[in-house]
């Protein structure tokens, strides 16, 4: 058995029936907007600066003291005029504290000459001596008081 091929018929039967189905059209590709790599970079770097900002201002404020990024890194750029309030407050505590030294100083002094004093008049005599050195201690005594 043979089989005889016809170069001219072989296939002509699929051409007919394709001729008859739809024509379809490939799809078309979506248009593309022409980038602009300038714009969104400037977009990208906007918002990441804004928000590691926005990141340091919250952590400043809220983040407990050893954590705040001016703590971090040592700089008190911020709390400048804090520093120097603190430091002024405790120079006026400082000069307080040494101010109270000095009173508690000069009445033990006053104590100590009002007591030298009454030793004085208890061994006073007619001894013309004691009376000057009596009446020099009442003036330094007067003299501490009045500071």
């Amino acid at each position: 058995m043979s089989l005889l091929i016809d170069h001219q018929t072989l296939g002509a039967d699929v051409v007919e029936q394709s001729a008859r189905l739809p024509q379809e059209t490939p799809p078309k590709p979506p248009k593309l907007r022409p980038s602009r790599p300038l714009s969104s970079f400037v977009k990208v770097s906007t918002l990441t600066g804004l928000g590691f900002f926005l990141v340091l201002f919250v952590a400043e404020h809220a983040a407990p003291s050893p954590w705040k990024p001016s703590t971090v890194i040592g700089a008190f750029g911020g709390n400048e005029k804090s520093a120097q309030m603190l430091a002024s407050l405790e120079a006026d505590r400082a000069l307080v504290a040494m101010q109270e030294q000095e009173k508690a100083r000069a009445l033990q002094e006053a104590e100590i000459l009002r007591a030298n004093q009454e030793r004085l008049r208890a061994l006073e005599g007619p001894s013309s001596e004691i009376s000057v050195f009596c009446s020099h201690d009442t003036a330094k005594l007067t003299d501490l008081q009045s500071r």
